[in-house]
Order: C-alpha cells, then sequence, then structure tokens
C-alpha cells in the first residue's frame, strides 16, 4: 500500500509523521511510504535517517516576514503545488497524512484535487490557517486537543493526541535517578528545557533563579541551545547549587525521568512528552509563535491542573524562583499536578492515526 506523509518546518511537524511512519510499518513490513517535505528541510534529514522515501518540492513560510519574502513565498507555494501534484500522480498513493507546516498545504492540497482521500493531524489547541483550509476537503481531522472540534467539522474530527516517537513510548512511566547526571538523587530535580535551539529568556531567568532558590533543595538539569551554552556553564560553575548543563540532551527521555518538575515552552510535542511522563510544569509560551497557539496549549494545561504559566515578558529570576517554591513547598499540589498531567497522556496517538489512515485508505476515492 502507497501511503504518503507530509509535514514540515519544526520538529513538531516532523517528528509526529515519523511517528506514525514507524507504526505503518509495525502494521504492514513492507508498506511503501513517500515523505513529501522541503528540500534541504529538516523533514528530508530526519527522513533520510529514518530510512523513508522522500520527494522535495518548493515551500516557504509566510509569517512574520517582508512583504518580498512573502511574495517569494507564494511563488514557492505555486511551484510546491504543481510539483505535489506531479509527484502525487507518478506515486499514486491510497492516502495522505499531512502533520501540519507550510509544506503541507500544497501536498494535501494537490491530494484533493486528484480525489486522493487525505487525513491532517492537528498538533495545536489553536489550528494554523492551514490547517482550517484544509479541513473542509480532507476525509478525517486527527486532534490533540479535545476542543479543536470547534474549529474543524466535527464529524471530521477525532481526538487522538500527539504520536510520540519510540524512544519517549519505551520510558512512559519509567523514574531514573539524578545520579545519572552526577547530581543528588535525594534533590528536587529542575529540568529547564528551551527547545532544540534553547530558549535565552528562560535560561537567563533560571540563572537568576538559582541566586534565590535553596540550593539544599534543588538541582538543574539545563538543556541550554548552543547559543546559551558556555554563558549558562559559566553561571553554573560559579554557584553553589548542583547542575547539569547541556546545550542538547541526546535522550531526553533519560531527563525527564530524572526530573520533578520542568519549566519549558508549551510547543504542542513537549506537552504531549511531557504528560507522559506525568510532569508537573511552569509553561513559558514562545511570544511570538503563530496565532497565539503556544499561549493556547499552556493554558489548556493550566484548566487541566497540570502547570502554571508566565508569559514571556512577564518572567525573571525572581518570579520563576516563587513558582518553583509555590509548587514544590506544596506536596498536595506537587502530586496532584503529577497525577493531572498524566491523566493527559495519550500514548497510542500513532497507532489511533494509522487507524484512521488505514480506514480512509480502504474506502473508495471522492466521487
Amino acid at each position: 500500500m502507497r501511503i504518503v506523509i507530509t509535514g514540515g518546518g519544526t520538529g513538531g511537524h516532523v517528528f509526529p509523521a515519523i511517528a506514525v511512519a514507524h507504526e505503518l510499518s509495525k502494521r504492514d513490513p513492507s508498506p511503501h511510504i513517500v515523505y513529501i517535505g522541503k528540500k534541504a528541510g529538516l523533514e528530508q534529514k530526519v527522513a533520510a535517517l529514518a530510512g523513508i522515501e522522500f520527494r522535495p518540492i518548493a515551500a516557504a513560510g509566510w509569517a512574520g516576514v517582508s512583504l518580498f519574502r512573502k511574495l517569494l513565498a507564494a511563488l514557492k507555494l505555486v511551484v510546491g503545488f504543481v510539483q505535489a501534484f506531479v509527484a502525487l500522480v507518478r506515486i499514486r498513493p491510497r492516502a495522505v497524512l499531512g502533520t501540519g507546516g507550510y509544506v503541507s498545504f500544497p501536498v494535501v492540497a494537490a491530494a484533493a484535487l486528484l480525489k486522493i482521500p487525505a487525513v491532517i493531524h492537528e498538533q495545536n489547541r489553536c489550528p494554523g490557517l492551514a490547517n482550517k483550509i484544509l479541513s473542509r476537503f480532507v476525509r478525517r481531522i486527527a486532534t490533540t486537543y479535545e476542543d479543536e472540534t470547534g474549529s474543524f467539522p466535527p464529524a471530521k474530527c477525532k481526538l487522538t493526541g500527539m504520536p510520540l516517537r519510540g524512544d519517549i513510548l519505551e520510558h512512559a512511566g519509567t523514574r531514573a535517578s539524578a545520579a545519572l547526571f552526577s547530581l543528588a538523587p535525594s534533590k528536587c530535580t529542575l529540568l529547564l528545557l528551551g527547545g532544540s535551539q534553547g530558549a535565552h529568556s528562560l535560561n537567563a531567568a533560571m540563572m537568576d533563579a538559582m541566586n534565590l532558590l535553596d540550593r539544599d533543595r534543588y538541582q538543574v538539569l539545563f538543556m541550554t541551545g548552543k547559543n546559551d551554552l558556555e554563558a549558562v556553564r559559566k553561571h553554573a560553575a560559579n554557584s553553589p547549587m548542583g547542575s547539569y548543563v547541556t546545550a542538547f540532551f541526546d535522550d531526553i527521555a533519560k531527563a525527564y525521568a530524572a526530573t520533578d518538575l520542568i519549566i519549558c515552552r508549551s510547543g504542542a510535542s513537549t506537552l504531549a512528552e511531557i504528560t507522559l511522563f506525568g510532569l508537573p510544569s511552569i509553561l513559558v509560551p514562545f511570544p511570538y509563535a503563530a496565532g497565539g497557539h503556544q499561549e493556547a496549549n499552556a493554558k489548556a494545561m493550566v484548566e487541566a491542573g497540570a502547570a502554571k504559566m508566565v508569559l514571556d515578558n512577564e518572567l525573571d529570576g525572581q518570579n520563576l524562583a516563587r513558582l518553583i517554591d509555590e509548587i514544590v513547598g506544596n506536596p498536595l499540589l506537587l502530586e496532584s499536578m503529577k497525577g493531572n498531567s498524566r491523566a493527559l497522556a495519550r500514548p497510542h496517538a500513532a497507532r489511533e492515526i494509522v487507524d484512521i489512515l488505514l480506514e480512509t485508505a480502504s474506502r473508495k476515492p471522492y466521487a
């Protein structure tokens, strides 16, 4: 069976697509999966590592760029649509799955024109414009949040959650000792997670908070990103508080398993991972996320009693230290947040999306 998967731009779109591809491979040892994405984009690199056939098309984002770049992006959109149309005619897939990002729009749109059944997955609580448009033409919509149905035709929607990588799922529910990172097993371990590129405001606030928090009670795991690595290492070396500093965790699951409280952005993939481990969190939404979707994601966690939220422009060391002490200093609150976080986890998301995809592929094309 031939299946086309598309999605790209960020890991939040690419890694769910790869998770679904891996689940497809479990169902059928020899599926013909083709990934269509941006040439030289993250998706091409990840697809190559996963051993998935890749077809490149032209694509560029238009949010937050100059008028000239918007016009250039529009031109690339047209070119990408033609390239996607030709690729789909040649591949002749039974179904197409779009996991978001600007590259997925021309592919799913071309599938609709060719009457190839299509499914989209929306990661965020606040859907983007592309998926809102595409929702009119696809067969099914897999959602991460229950109340996304207000943006889409309800009859097409199914709540699945966010598909996660196998290495994350394998460690779900486990606990690891902080000694793995040369830290004390008896202290409360804070994980500062700025994403693969880091987050300067989070790094700066945590460095200041380290001067205010009790060094005998807390210790910090830092994932700084490459830009702040040396500055954070220097600060940590001069701080009496125990810490482990790295630009990037090769095995983030071990860091999750050793953590008691996480401070991070609120991208959908990150939230799906921390709920899988039942972690309470302090969420600092990325202020420039398209459509404010990170703030909407964070609000869903807060409403569920799994997190506290602080806006980026209100974040400083004093506020962060206060929130950390407020949560950790109240054992009942901490345990409640852990339980509420764990209740949001959906570990079978990839399996459910594959079910939808295969059911869609088995139906007749559009009339």
